[in-house]
Parts: C-alpha cells; sequence; structure tokens
C-alpha cells in the first residue's frame, strides 16, 4: 500500500491547527482588524501568549526592559514575525512528538 494511502485510511490521525491559530492567521492578515481583538485571541491560547511574550522578549529585538503585555509584545514583534511565529507554534502542538 502507497504511503498516502495508509494515511487516509485514518484521517483522524492527521495533525490539525487549533481554531484559535487559524481565527489569528486570518485576523493577521486583515489590516482592519484592531490590535485589542489579536490580544484578546491570542491571550485564549497560554502557550501561544508565552511565546510571543518570549520572542518579543529576546536579545533579536534588543528591548531594554521586559515586555509584559501581549499589546506591547505584539507591537515590538511586528506583524510579520507575530504571524510566523503563531504558525510555527501552531505546527508544532499539532504534530506529534517524535523520539530523539
Amino acid at each position: 500500500m502507497k504511503p498516502l494511502a495508509k494515511i487516509f485510511q485514518n484521517p483522524a490521525a492527521l495533525p490539525t491547527i487549533s481554531s484559535v491559530v487559524m481565527e489569528l492567521l486570518a485576523m493577521s492578515r486583515d489590516p482592519s482588524v484592531p490590535l485589542a481583538n489579536i490580544v484578546k485571541a491570542v491571550s485564549l491560547d497560554q502557550a501561544l501568549a508565552a511565546k510571543v511574550l518570549r520572542t518579543a522578549n529576546s536579545a533579536y529585538f534588543g528591548r531594554s526592559g521586559t515586555i509584559s503585555r501581549l499589546e506591547d509584545a505584539i507591537s515590538t514583534i511586528g506583524i510579520h514575525n507575530f504571524r510566523t511565529t503563531i504558525i510555527t507554534t501552531g505546527l508544532l502542538k499539532a504534530l506529534p512528538d517524535a523520539p530523539g
């Protein structure tokens, strides 16, 4: 049996991306969405909120002091980096853990 046929025999085993991540991706593509709506959606997923804050506080962005508010974190990293953070975090949560 071909590998793809095996995968589609059990569609429940396919990884799924959370609805919060999908909603945030759509929101991040629409420039008319207020930042407050994006912050509210991010706060629904604690792991994603922590990742956004961790990204904003990284040395890459060179901010002095600690950023503790999601509004400030998203403003600091920018929409492109925010979208990348959403995608990578969402995909990593969707994929099963692999040994090694």
